[in-house]
């Protein structure tokens, strides 16, 4: 059996996120400082204080998300804890799984669960991944870290139960 768990780990990512609640967060300060400036500041900082405390939320639910790879006896699970539901793909309905180096910008506009012109895409960083076929012609693929293993965990599991 084979279970990876990976984590949105990219440093820019996160900095990404964070300016705009520093942003909003030292808005609010300096409106709270300076509310004779703007004509209704009670409702501007409530605004502001509802938008600062949505991106804050956002930001805690993305540090708990997870992406969890997982072969089993009866098929492969793939999901997305916090942000997707779970996909669980049968062993007779893989055709083919190989290891593969992609782009997730060109392929798929980036991380997530992403649709692209290769088909859909589960990953949270890196460019290494497993690339299924699926029988009713379908594209998947899975990030990870150790692509070569997972290959090998569901090439062993598809010979078995076709």
């Amino acid at each position: 059996m084979f279970r990876e768990v990976q984590r949105f780990s990219q440093w820019w990512f996160w900095a990404l996120l964070m300016i705009p609640i520093a942003v909003l967060g030292f808005t609010l300060r300096l409106q709270t400082r300076l509310g004779q400036t703007v004509t209704h500041p009670a409702a501007s900082n409530r605004v502001l204080m509802a938008v600062t405390g949505s991106l804050v939320l956002l930001v805690l639910l993305l540090s708990q998300a997870k992406l969890i790879t997982e072969v089993r006896e009866d098929a492969l699970s793939i999901r997305f804890f916090l942000l997707w539901k779970q996909r669980v793909i049968p062993w007779r309905t893989i055709e083919s799984a190989e290891a593969v180096t992609y782009n997730p910008i060109e392929e798929f506009g980036g991380w997530g669960v992403r649709w692209g012109r290769t088909g859909m895409a589960y990953n949270v960083s890196g460019s290494q991944g497993v690339r299924l076929r699926l029988t009713n012609g379908q594209t998947v693929l899975i990030g990870s870290q150790r692509p070569e293993e997972l290959t090998a965990a569901i090439q062993g599991h598809i010979g078995r139960h076709a």
